[in-house]
Parts: structure tokens; sequence; C-alpha cells
């Protein structure tokens, strides 16, 4: 057998055997910086005093697709939560982008997750979907006029109860019909140490599958045996 026979067949045998991350997903929310704590410094733009030169933003949450949904029970709604590999707060200022990221090991969904829930009874008996997301956890990335972050929330909600049809997380979501609150805390745990922002768009990505380790191992295990082939083979033909 060739070496490059070989070399292709081993490979192929690797990843199908299943050896790549799949199902995982991101779900993308951007847009603008609402307000910008008076002590955060000043090199982040939001809207005032000028609308026009507020700076974008993004949140990036890399999350495991098929993980079973928590069910609430019967006659309170359902809730779902999904737990999150890895997620990236981004600010694109005109001076510096800042990110702040944190990853978790897939079986810690309860301090790095988000939830979905549809059609939930408040007291109030008024039906509502929601979408919650955030972290209080130590995630790494700059710190703002000698200020760290310290927790992140997103909650987006409405009261018709009819956008979300179920706790599946959705491919687009129309925003306009939604409450949408979203806030950065630093240290401090006051106005002044809190960014807020207005979220414009949501997008749920598919995430290239990336090989395993121990994929990558029989790819350049088959490698290693190809060049021996060949090497003997040359070693034969003089």
């Amino acid at each position: 057998m060739r070496s490059s026979t070989l070399f292709a067949s081993v490979a192929l045998l690797a990843f199908s055997f299943g050896a790549v991350r799949a199902e995982e997903r991101i779900i993308r929310i951007s847009g603008f910086v609402g307000s910008v704590g008076s002590n955060l410094g000043t090199t982040i733009d939001g809207s005032f005093p000028d609308f026009n030169e507020r700076d974008p933003f993004r949140i990036d949450l890399r999350f495991e697709s098929t993980q079973a949904p928590t069910i609430i029970p019967a006659g309170t709604g359902q809730t779902a939560s999904y737990n999150l590999l890895e997620s990236t707060f981004t600010i694109f200022a005109d001076e510096i982008t800042y990110s702040w990221g944190f990853s978790t090991p897939l079986a810690d969904n309860y301090s790095h997750s988000f939830g979905i829930t549809n059609d939930y009874y408040l007291g109030s008996g008024t039906p509502q979907d929601k979408f919650t997301a955030g972290g209080s956890l130590p995630y790494t990335g700059p710190t703002l006029n000698g200020k760290a972050i310290s927790h992140w929330q997103l909650t987006f909600y409405n009261n018709g109860g009819s956008t979300f049809s179920d706790t599946s997380v959705p491919s687009s979501l129309e925003l306009s019909s939604y409450v949408k609150l979203l806030d950065m805390t630093f240290v401090g745990y006051m106005t002044g140490d809190q960014i807020t922002f207005s979220v414009t768009n949501w997008e749920n990505l598919p995430v290239t599958p990336v090989p395993e380790p121990s994929t990558w191992a029989a790819i350049l295990g088959a490698a290693a045996l190809g060049g021996v082939i060949w090497t003997r083979r040359r070693q034969t033909r003089a």
C-alpha cells in the first residue's frame, strides 16, 4: 500500500469515529454601548453626548446545543438551561478593542449557562418569553480606569408569550417586541462602575468542527507511519 493511501485511510477513520467536536453553536448578540459610568474613564463612547459616536459591542456565547433542557413542572411554564463552553464580551472602541472571556468544562452548567423560558406564568397570570444570560465568574480581560469586571447580566423578555415557540434556541430573533436589558458592572457596584448596552441583533451561528487531540494523534501517527514506509521503499529501491 502506498504511504499516501495509508495516510488518507487512517485520517478518514479517525474523523469517521466521531472524534470531532460537533453540535456546538454560537449565539452572537450585538449592538452599541448605551452609557458608560463616570468611574470607568473616557476610552469607551456611549450614546451621550453624541449618539452617532457610540461604540459597537458583541457577545459570543459558544454552547453545546444537544444539552437536554431542564423542564420546570407543568403549570409553571418551561425553562431550558443550556451549557456555555465559552463566552466572550467585546467592545470595539476607537482607541482599543476591549475583550473579556470565560471558558468552562462541559459539566459546569450551573455557573456558566443561559436559560430560555417559554410561556412562564407570573403572579399576574401574564405569559412571558424570556432569555437570560450572564456571569459573575473571574472573566479574563482588561481593567477600565483600574477597575476589573465583576459581573454582567443580559435579559430579554416580552409579555406576549408568543415569540419563543418552545425552549429551543432560535436561529434568529426579532428583537423589536422584547424589553432588552444588558449591563456590565465593574468592581464598585454603583452606577459609576457600570456600562449599559443597546442590543440590536441576534444570530445563531454554526461552529466549524475542530478535531479532538486524539484525532490529531491518529492523523500524526498515520503521517509518521507513511513516512517510515516511504523511506523503506526508497532504501529498497536504492
